[in-house]
């Protein structure tokens, strides 16, 4: 049996127990009762939907945030309700208000929670954007050295330009990427260079390359300088 089948089945029975139990031990319907009861089966509905379903099926840094938050609110809620059925059963309005503004404060945490972890992910994303990009910035400056012989004078310049580029940070920032297109141009005119055997230029271009180098690896240090 999968994990999500097992707690389908304790969720459901969770379910069944406290139907039974609030039939066989309450003897009077009251309008409270049905009010309590109402905002208890949904309470029980949402949490198995969010520990059954959500948390399997949602790859997200978040879940479990929220798991943690609609299970609190699941027993404040089932608390609340069996209080309201005792004390309040004759101040329907009561046990409604009551069992309203915890579903409330449970929405206001769940949208909380969600932004934070949504943040969070663009955050990821974006570091992951970046770190592909500056990647592919090397990836593309080894294809430039690449395509000049082992013999070529000039081949130990654009090695020196490539391991200048490797020896720098990774993650990048936005503060750099104007650097990091300006590379991006000049390793590609690098490769027209190499190609048309323009041996000045590739000088020019190596130079050029190891000079936009040193500007990110600075503004990438000032940025964090502990």
């Amino acid at each position: 049996m999968s994990r999500t089948f097992m707690k389908g089945i304790v969720a459901a029975i969770i379910i069944v127990v406290a139907n039974v139990g609030l039939f066989l031990f309450n003897n009077t319907f009251t309008h409270t009762f049905w009010i309590s009861y109402t905002f208890m089966m949904m309470a029980a509905l949402i949490t198995a939907y969010v520990e059954v379903i959500y948390v399997n099926k949602k790859q997200i840094l978040h879940a479990y945030e929220i798991s943690a938050v609609t299970g609190f609110y699941f027993v404040v809620a089932f608390i609340a309700g069996l209080i309201s059925i005792k004390v309040l059963w004759l101040i329907p309005a009561r046990a409604f208000f009551l069992q309203f503004v915890i579903f409330a404060l449970y929405l206001v945490a769940y949208l909380v929670v969600s932004m934070h972890g949504s943040h969070v992910n663009e955050q990821q994303a974006t570091r992951t954007t970046d770190l592909m990009n500056f990647k592919y910035i090397l990836d593309n400056m080894k294809s430039a050295a690449s395509k000049m012989e082992y013999s070529h004078p000039q081949r130990k310049m654009v090695m020196h330009a490539y391991d200048s580029l490797a020896s720098g940070q990774v993650a990048s920032s936005e503060q750099v990427f104007d650097i990091e297109n300006s590379i991006t141009e000049a390793v590609e005119e690098l490769k027209a260079a190499i190609t048309g055997k323009d041996d000045e230029k590739v000088e020019k271009l190596c130079k050029r390359i190891e000079e936009l180098s040193d500007e990110r690896k600075s503004k990438l240090t000032a940025r964090r300088p502990f």
